[in-house]
């Protein structure tokens, strides 16, 4: 899968590579596309029951807390749910790979409102919840049309990741977001 999706992955890996996680800006912003993307697809990956990832949304919510940041009630969003959860969870799940080094920004930080901001970057959860899910991945043995829908998903769900990080680029540099 992860040569399916090479490409989506670069994209997203270098549009984070302008953030400044040891910026409380920066950071919002960050927590803010997380939390907005969260809120489309983790209904979709309980759909694996107890096999689903963990949820983390809330650790992105006290982030933002910790930052002063107002969290809005954000309105229901099915925009995802014809995605296969597999797809949506390899991403995500797979995402502590890249923590690391997003860990590693924020630690530079001598702000104090940003090391309040910790939940989220210092969770382990999904690292301790990838092998679970390679196995899960492993005794799936999708057919083709299933691993389409697999790969589908999950180039959807780092395009939609790209999209959510312009958009909270663009609304922390104060440029015009045309709907």
């Amino acid at each position: 899968m992860r040569i399916e999706t090479r490409f989506d992955h670069d994209l997203v890996d270098a549009a984070m590579t302008d953030l400044q996680l040891d910026r409380r800006e920066g950071l919002i912003a960050w927590l803010q596309m997380h939390r907005a993307e969260l809120h489309r697809l983790e209904p979709v990956m309980a759909q694996l029951g107890a096999n689903a990832p963990p949820v983390i949304s809330p650790l992105i919510d006290a982030d933002l807390t910790a930052l002063g940041v107002n969290l809005p009630v954000l309105p229901i969003d099915r925009s995802a749910m014809h995605l296969h959860p597999l797809g949506l969870t390899y991403v995500i799940a797979g995402s502590h790979f890249g923590a690391k080094v997003l860990r590693e920004r924020w630690r530079l930080s001598h702000d104090v409102s940003v090391k309040a901001a910790h939940h989220m970057l210092n969770s382990d959860l999904m690292a301790l919840y990838w092998p679970r899910f390679v196995g899960l991945l492993n005794a799936t043995k999708p057919g083709q049309a299933e691993t389409v829908a697999i790969i589908a998903a999950a180039k959807a769900c780092f395009n939609g990741f790209g999209r959510s990080f312009e958009l909270a680029n663009q609304e922390q540099q104060g440029v015009q977001v045309s709907g």
